[in-house]
């Protein structure tokens, strides 16, 4: 029996992938991360930068559970969710 963990990361990506076919991936790396800190280097410093963007980038995943659940409740069993919301 696979555990929840697993079933409602594979759902999530299942979803992204439907939504936002080759973009999903983008969640899963620290392309954003990389992005927010170069738009705020110059501004805060790259210590600085790369922290606050580390913050802002993070929690990609953890969104893409709370959207997919939202667009596709159906498609989630309670232990799925459950799991989602406590990871």
């Amino acid at each position: 029996m696979t555990e929840p963990t697993e079933t409602f990361r594979r759902k999530v990506r299942t979803i992204l992938a439907e939504l936002a076919s080759e973009r999903a991936p983008n969640l899963e790396t620290n392309g954003a991360q990389n992005v927010i800190a170069a738009a705020l280097t110059d501004e805060l410093g790259p210590e600085r930068a790369a922290d606050v963007a580390f913050h802002l980038s993070d929690w990609g995943e953890d969104a893409a559970f709370l959207v997919a659940v939202h667009l596709f409740p159906e498609r989630f069993t309670v232990e799925e969710i459950r799991d989602g919301v406590t990871a």
